[in-house]
């Protein structure tokens, strides 16, 4: 890229926007109006603290942003940042986890899943962490995004459906966890078991 101009629209595009996008696409418009906005100078400002959190920490690479984005595959890269730079980002949100500073951990985390956008525990760890905040909407979209990078493993669905109860998207649990079980039937008899025991409680 030739100048920081550009760098910002390309933040914007391959970050931000996606970001929010899934957030709307979760409550069903496409619409980008007031309440739209803010919730995306919220991401912002998110992205900006998961950050902001990882260079006092020490861990967020002192690297310089390539100007020259020809051949980037993901954000990461356009941030400079190697597998072993986001693995020392990881680590160090699971110790914040365990401190329980949640919310410093899904800060990291959000910023970590518009980075490494296919890595699927960054997913699973952001959803852990707004679960334990307390913000199942998020929680829910981050363990339905960690089932679509992970099929095998089909707890998340689990999870997603207990926290869209949680914020009052009954219907919506039961549609996700009814598909899931349809799609997935028979691969894992113990998911089956307790999918179905959900469903019953949610029919």
């Amino acid at each position: 890229m030739d100048n920081l101009d550009d760098f910002r629209d390309y933040f914007f595009e391959k970050i931000i926007k996606p970001a929010l996008d899934q957030e709307l696409e979760l409550i069903g418009t496409k619409e980008v109006g007031t309440a739209e906005m803010k919730q995306l100078h919220m991401l912002v400002s998110r992205f900006q603290r998961g950050i902001i959190l990882l260079t006092d920490a020490d861990i967020w690479p002192n690297v310089e942003i390539p100007l020259n984005l020809g051949s980037v595959v993901t954000p990461a890269e356009a941030f400079g940042l190697r597998e072993d730079h986001l693995e020392n980002c990881y680590n160090y949100v699971k110790t914040v986890f365990e401190q329980g500073q949640y919310e410093d951990a899904a800060d990291i985390c959000l910023l970590l899943t518009r980075l490494a956008p296919n890595e699927r525990a960054f997913w699973i760890a952001l959803a852990m962490s707004e679960q334990m905040k307390g913000d199942h909407t998020l929680s829910a979209l981050a363990y339905s995004k960690a089932l679509e990078l992970g099929a095998s493993d089909l707890t998340p669905a689990l999870y997603a459906t207990v926290c869209l109860v949680h914020s009052g998207k009954r219907e919506m649990a039961y549609k996700l966890l009814n598909e899931v079980l349809d799609e997935c039937e028979g691969e894992d008899v113990e998911f089956d078991l307790r999918a179905e025991e959900m469903l019953d409680q949610l029919a």
